[in-house]
């Protein structure tokens, strides 16, 4: 089951955030992203957060969805309070929207919380008006046309990456963690593949919003 996770970031548009409603079994809107979900027309399954974002302004059309509300100071954030109840759930898969913005405070910890899942193999993917975001290990395949960016971003310093039909080519390669070596590689062809070993990387596949 996929399970689609609004965010009180920085939305993309309104036609990506449907058509990604679209594919989700369960949706789940934190906080103050309950105010672009109710402009796209979205109408989520649960509500989380500490609504210290949306106050007293939640949608009157939202008063009869489930509201799981935490206290303002606490130790997680309401994406991380968002994902394990989505997790409970029961989703096998999760995308994330609004993960990104302003706060890069939070899009680092989001990305962190990427991790996490990528840990417990649930396959996850933060998505904004611009990229597709996810932390990956192992083969990683990638889909897409000649020409098409991918940048890998090793979270520790033992990674070995290997590419396979992309511009520029690796071959058990130790990355390190503190040279952006592996920012705006290019497909030459699809299918096309990374393959990492030692721990984990940032994805991200920039594309046209």
């Amino acid at each position: 089951m996929n399970g689609l996770i609004l965010a009180n970031g920085e939305p993309p548009s309104r036609q990506l955030c449907r058509g990604r409603a679209a594919k989700a079994q369960w949706i789940l809107c934190c906080d103050g992203a309950c105010l672009y979900a109710k402009a796209y027309g979205l109408t989520p399954d649960m509500i989380v957060g500490d609504m210290d974002s949306i106050g007293e302004k939640l949608p009157e059309s939202f008063a009869n969805i489930p509201l799981v509300k935490y206290p303002v100071e606490k130790d997680a954030t309401d994406l991380q309070l968002a994902i394990e109840l989505t997790l409970k759930k029961g989703c096998t898969s999760i995308e994330i929207i609004g993960g990104t913005g302003r706060r890069t405070d939070h899009l680092l910890g989001n990305i962190q919380l990427l991790l996490y899942l990528a840990k417990k193999n649930i396959p996850a993917t933060m998505i904004d008006s611009y990229n597709f975001i996810s932390v990956v290990t192992g083969t990683v395949p990638l889909e897409g046309k000649e020409g098409d960016l991918v940048s890998i971003i090793p979270l520790s310093s033992n990674l070995r990456i290997t590419t396979e039909n992309l511009k520029y080519s690796l071959k058990e390669h130790l990355m390190p963690a503190d040279q952006p070596l592996g920012i705006s590689n290019v497909l030459l062809q699809s299918p096309a593949a990374f393959h990492i070993s030692g721990g984990y990387a940032v994805l991200v596949r920039p594309f046209k919003g």
